[in-house]
């Protein structure tokens, strides 16, 4: 099959994505012509490879955040990266941050880490469907990154806080599922609800 009429086939999957599986069915080729062909396309520019097996149209736009979340499912953006999102913490972050309830992994898509942290199933709520992504709600991301903090597997500077958009009383609610310690942090946060944090006008 000519290279265009691969690529023209490719374009009509209405997918972020392209898994070995959807090569397969699409191309209608063997399994040992596949990769040939795959790799042919690489080459060519046709297509890019995310991961062992994940592939892209080269001159496809697609949403990294969005594909991450679909490829390990179910999970959420949540810590570090919805707080930047929500504007709450004003450092930048470069690795996606998710939670999961599947084990907990570090993977790479292209040249963007991505973080999958384990919650329990008991945790795992507090998110919505928007713009094809799941993502946490505000409060949960808080909550989420503060039970990260008591694991000692994350840092949290309280100081850079912008909590000021947040319901307090949403956030209490919530902490009510997760271990003590949570609640605790959330309330030492309490008197600094409304202040502006320090280096934001």
């Amino acid at each position: 099959m000519r290279t265009l009429d691969l690529l023209r086939k490719l374009k009509n999957i209405r997918k972020d994505y392209l898994t070995v599986s959807d090569l397969l069915q699409l191309l209608n080729l063997g399994k040992e012509s596949i990769y040939v062909t795959v790799s042919r396309l690489e080459k060519e520019g046709v297509l890019e490879r995310l991961k062992t097996g994940i592939y892209v149209l080269a001159d496809q736009e697609i949403d990294l955040t969005v594909t991450a979340n679909q490829l390990y499912y179910p999970s959420y953006l949540s810590f570090e990266t919805a707080l930047g999102n929500f504007g709450i913490i004003s450092q930048k972050t470069y690795t996606l941050t998710f939670a999961t309830t599947r084990k907990s992994k570090k993977d790479l898509l292209g040249q963007t880490e991505v973080e999958y942290r384990h919650l329990n199933k008991d945790l795992f709520f507090g998110y919505s469907f928007k713009q094809n992504l799941y993502i946490a709600e505000p409060e949960k991301a808080l909550l989420d990154e503060l039970y990260m903090v008591s694991l000692g597997k994350s840092k949290l500077d309280f100081s850079e806080l912008d909590l000021h958009e947040l319901s307090f009383k949403k956030s209490e609610k919530m902490a009510q599922k997760f271990p003590p310690i949570v609640q605790k942090k959330l309330l030492l946060l309490q008197p600094r609800w409304k202040e502006i944090p320090i280096g934001v006008k």
